[in-house]
């Protein structure tokens, strides 16, 4: 019987006993109390250049701004006063837990305080029991600046951003077995000359490749006796995809000289790699506010010109498709599409009169700006000459009447799906008769800018402009697509599913009525694809095809699936 009871209780006994045992009990670590002591500031370390601080209870707060994670770095953090910028480098005994963002307190007891080879440096410790980490999520933003900036010693140390910079070299971030030393320039910075960026080969991103074009990056600004070295954080960090090419097709090369893509010319100084060419009139192309510059308009006259802005021959290789980029602004124009011209030759001998070789003007649509400041973007396929290699030009005309003006900012040849633009609908163009029953369609409504009339218009809601904007110059300044930042306006169209500019009307949303609070997307994202007519003033709008001064009303619109106007107008059903 005994045996029974004892055994039953055993039986209750150890399954509560084997959930105890489950449960270990860990000790909590002991909490670090290190005095603060006598706080430093980084800039005050630096320009003490060497201390040894050995039985001196003190301190120095900052931001890490480089630790470990990537691999590029070994035993080493960075960190930097927020308020100064002042940088300093941790080189510890061993690999530390911190991370970019941390914000720290590094207790400086048995710290030593040295100039390594030019480097502010706190060496000769450990992260545990010399490091506190006092918030996280705090990184610092890089500052931009130039090569030459950073040579000053202004940024020693500290996290820096460089933009329109290259890689000279075509190899990997570093050797298999050793550091990568690899050059950098400055496009924009002549004065600023060559850059070491340095990798270890132990860094995760050693093996990559490096960048062949143009872009920008973040890194930590060092240097090594005296040599000046940018450290890459990460990869992500090395943010060349935009692919700013280098301008003129590389380092060295001349006017004339076969181009490969991406090449990019800026007519900030000069014509570069580009010729010009007089077949008729006193004007020529020139260099003016930072751009090649073309009038036929002097002195209050018009005279009658014909001048080739032409680029040297570039090879269409090594893509599927391409694509040339203009960045501009032309006004003053009869027809600026007539007397500006997009050309392409597959015969042309650099630098002889272009009459002599065939030419075959590409489909542009270009625009004329409203002022001198916003510059407009024209983009047109090349992809029919893959394969060939071919001289880009931009051909101006005027006459003793007439005569625009048109500035150029830059001209980039370079892989992508370059549009083929449809040329906007001209007078007579579309349907409709512009009643509440019979409104234009999208397509009316443009040809009809000149004459702005006051009529109803209708089309599907396909976007809205970007906030911040005084004009429009292309499809990147619109929101196809949410989030939507701007309450003034929607952007209409023949179709829903149109994505390029010159097809639309942006219809102008008056502030506190109807017309706004119930259509503007960025409080009303579902209406985006919604069916819209509205009555207003056909007339240019951020420098597009416009619709402005409606009432705003609910009579003056009929959106799907929303309001009808007042008085019911029963022509408008068959448009919901």
């Amino acid at each position: 019987m005994k045996n029974r009871v004892l055994k039953t209780f055993l039986l209750l006994v150890m399954p509560a006993l084997m959930f105890t045992a489950c449960k270990k009990e860990y000790p909590e670590p002991p909490i670090q109390d290190l005095p603060v002591g006598t706080v430093y500031t980084i800039d005050s370390l630096v320009k003490m250049g060497s201390h040894d601080f050995t039985g001196e209870d003190a301190s120095v707060y900052g931001i890490v701004t480089a630790d470990e994670v990537s691999g590029n770095l070994y035993k080493v953090a960075f960190i930097q006063d927020r308020a100064t910028g002042a940088a300093i480098e941790l080189y510890l005994k061993a690999t530390s837990g911190v991370r970019i963002g941390d914000s720290i307190r590094v207790y400086l007891r048995d710290v030593t305080l040295s100039m390594y080879n030019g480097l502010p440096q706190l060496s000769n410790f450990e992260a545990d029991g010399h490091i506190i980490i006092l918030a996280n999520n705090k990184p610092i933003e890089p500052v931009k600046t130039t090569i030459s900036e950073i040579k000053t010693g202004k940024y020693l140390g500290g996290l820096v951003c460089l933009e329109d910079v290259w890689f000279t070299e075509r190899k990997t971030f570093a050797d298999p077995t050793t550091y990568g030393e690899r050059i950098l320039k400055d496009f924009s910075d002549e004065t600023g000359k060559d850059f070491i960026v340095r990798t270890s080969n132990y860094a995760n991103f050693a093996n990559n490749p490096l960048p062949s074009d143009t872009g920008n990056l973040v890194a930590i600004a060092s240097l090594y006796k005296n040599t000046w070295q940018l450290i890459i954080r990460s990869l992500s960090e090395v943010e060349f995809k935009v692919f700013l090419p280098v301008p003129g097709g590389g380092e060295g090369s001349q006017g004339g000289d076969l181009q490969y893509m991406p090449y990019t010319q800026l007519f900030t100084d000069d014509f570069g790699t580009y010729t010009t060419y007089d077949v008729l009139g006193s004007q020529s192309w020139e260099i003016d506010y930072h751009t090649a510059k073309m009038t036929g308009y002097t002195n209050s006259t018009y005279y009658a010109n014909e001048d080739w802005l032409i680029s040297s021959p570039v090879a269409i290789t090594g893509v599927d498709d391409a694509k040339i980029t203009i960045v501009y602004i032309g006004r003053y124009f009869n027809d600026i599409n007539e007397e500006v011209a997009v050309m392409v030759s597959t015969n042309y001998n650099w630098g002889t009169d272009p009459t002599t070789a065939s030419w075959t003007q590409m489909p542009a649509t270009l625009r004329e700006g409203s002022n001198w400041n916003d510059f407009l973007t024209a983009e047109i396929s090349l992809t029919e000459y893959v394969g060939q290699t071919i001289t880009i030009a931009v051909k101006y005309v005027s006459t003793d009447s007439k005569a625009g003006t048109i500035e150029i900012q830059s001209i980039t040849i370079e892989e992508g799906n370059g549009v083929t633009p449809t040329p906007p609908p001209g007078p007579g163009s579309g349907s409709g008769s512009g009643t509440s029953d019979d409104p234009y369609n999208v397509a009316a409504g443009i040809g009809l800018q000149s004459e702005e009339p006051i009529a109803w218009v209708h089309g599907y809601i396909v976007g809205a402009v970007k906030s911040g904007l005084s004009s429009v110059g292309g499809n990147n300044d619109i929101n196809w697509n949410a989030p939507f930042d701007l309450a003034t306006n929607v952007v209409i169209a023949d179709d829903a599913s149109c994505r390029e500019i010159s097809q639309c009307i942006i219809v102008n949303l008056p502030a506190g009525k109807p017309l706004r609070t119930q259509v503007n997307l960025m409080d009303n994202p579902n209406n985006l694809g919604k069916h819209l007519a509205v009555k207003g003033k056909l007339r240019k709008y951020f420098g597009q095809a416009g619709l402005r001064d409606s009432g705003g009303t609910e009579a003056d619109f009929v959106l799907e699936g929303g309001v009808t106007p007042t008085p019911p107008n029963p022509g408008m059903g068959i448009f919901l």
